[in-house]
């Protein structure tokens, strides 16, 4: 967090609270502030593709590759891959004492019994999953963030929805669920309810 993915279209770095923050803005950083942060709160500022790095480098065990919107080049007909985008590790997160097991099986409590629990719990994919809510300065109602990787035990994927004035994460849960049912084998679902190219609406 704090840092650019890597993605190729433009980004900016955001922002991680801490004291490097604080001192750049003439202020000083405290205890009281290390404990905001720990929650969340305080002066941090993410994109939603940086929580969903953020995401997949838990469900790595801490290794964080770029980010790309580019998987490979063909020629005209397909025939030929002219270019194929390898993964690039962009950082490791040393863990000696485990913290990120933790994260991991408290994640997993989310979606189990938590507050993901009402649509996650019996979904036939093991999830890993965290809710939040984003309070908004400029309004009196919260945005909602949620995201989420699965398979927990071997994930595939990671997810994460940021809704402007959403309230809360709890309420997103569906949105990051029909994304799971397309990755995992319901895409026809989806593809059904997609007009094909060339046709008029419906």
């Amino acid at each position: 967090l704090g840092v650019k993915t890597g993605v190729e279209i433009g980004e900016t770095a955001g922002i991680l609270a801490g004291p490097e923050y604080s001192e750049q803005m003439g202020t000083y950083w405290t205890g009281g502030n290390t404990i905001q942060a720990a929650i969340g709160q305080s002066d941090n500022a993410f994109s939603p593709v940086q929580l969903a790095a953020y995401t997949a480098t838990i469900a790595n065990d801490g290794t964080r590759y770029d980010l790309t919107c580019l998987r490979s080049v063909t020629s005209f007909d397909y025939s030929d891959v002219l270019l194929r985008r390898v993964p690039h590790v962009s950082g490791v997160i040393e863990d000696p004492e485990g913290y990120l097991g933790i994260l991991q099986e408290g994640m997993v409590a989310v979606a189990e019994t938590g507050t993901a629990a009402s649509a996650l719990a019996d979904y036939p994919v093991p999830v890993a999953a965290k809710t939040g809510t984003v309070q908004n300065d400029s309004s009196s109602i919260n945005d909602g963030v949620f995201v989420c990787y699965a398979p927990a035990n071997d994930p595939q994927i990671a997810i994460a929805v940021v809704v402007q004035k959403g309230g809360s994460g709890s309420r997103l849960i569906t949105i990051a669920k029909d994304l799971l049912d397309y990755w995992f084998g319901s895409s026809s679902v989806v593809e059904s309810a997609v007009s094909p190219d060339n046709s008029l609406l419906k």
